[in-house]
């Protein structure tokens, strides 16, 4: 908010996703009492997204701040992964030992509104991870339900254990690349008019398949390996790291395109266009 130059009281929506607990009221009613936003703010809560969860947030925020011109929506993703710590009874399984080791806590959050007609289109929404965010300008979805068992977390003697099957591996690569695209192809571009390639970094074996699919040079995923490295997957927060790191490291020039994706449960590959 203050990036934003935003008062709490001038949140007019609260977008929260989160896929590692339950409450009720939910998360985002605790953000607008602790904010100090006004007692007319609206409220959306997403779960069960998993690591994909920060595109379908910004894509609310984006669908309410373009059907009111002037609106300001705060999008919040968090995920306390730690407590998804699971240790299996007998030896621990691959994926267990997986989740544990690469998985950590984190959260990020933006501010979408509209800008005025000229600035970057009439009424185009735009998010703001760092100062002069992007434009947010379509956004494209593949869900593929065959592999709806493959990844995400489930219950187990009362707690949250993690899915994360091996097999992702094979799909992760071919999936990127359905969403990116039809993303691409409905706006008549090529992956080489992309210069920012803003990937969520669900861990090495996945950016690999998602590198390889996509034919990309070795510098494309960098930002994505540098916040792995740095903080881990923190699952829906991850690919808003992602893109705070290249707003930082890279300053993105005015009008250059970019990418913004996370896989997540379902299996869905989310995807978005940005311009600077």
């Amino acid at each position: 908010l203050r990036r934003a130059q935003l008062a709490p009281e001038e949140v007019d929506l609260i977008v929260a996703a989160t896929c590692t607990g339950y409450l009720c009221p939910g998360l985002s009613a605790y953000l607008a009492r602790d904010l100090g936003c006004g007692s007319t703010v609206q409220r959306s809560d997403l779960v069960g997204m998993g690591c994909a969860g920060a595109l379908p947030a910004l894509q609310r925020a984006w669908d309410a701040a373009r059907a009111v011109p002037g609106r300001q929506v705060l999008a919040v993703t968090v995920e306390v992964c730690s407590a998804c710590w699971f240790t299996d009874e007998d030896d621990s399984e691959l994926e267990t030992v997986v989740g544990n080791a690469i998985c950590a806590d984190g959260a990020a959050a933006v501010v979408v509104g509209t800008e005025p007609a000229g600035a970057s289109g009439p009424d185009v929404p735009t998010s703001s991870a760092a100062a002069a965010g992007p434009a947010v300008l379509d956004f494209e979805t593949f869900l593929d339900t065959d592999w709806i068992g493959e990844v995400g977390l489930e219950n187990r003697s009362g707690r949250y254990r993690i899915i994360l099957s091996k097999r992702l591996r094979k799909t992760a690569g071919p999936a990127s690349q359905r969403a990116v695209e039809g993303l691409l192809e409905r706006h008549g571009l090529a992956t080489s008019d992309i210069a920012h390639w803003v990937f969520h970094a669900g861990g090495r074996a996945v950016l690999e398949g998602i590198d390889k699919a996509l034919g990309f040079g070795p510098d494309n995923l960098a930002p994505s390996r540098e916040v792995l490295r740095t903080h881990g997957n923190m699952s829906s927060p991850t690919v808003l790291f992602v893109l705070d790191e290249i707003q930082r490291t890279r300053s993105p020039q005015p009008g250059e395109l970019g990418v913004m994706l996370a896989l997540g449960p379902g299996l869905a590959a989310e995807a978005a266009l940005l311009r600077w």
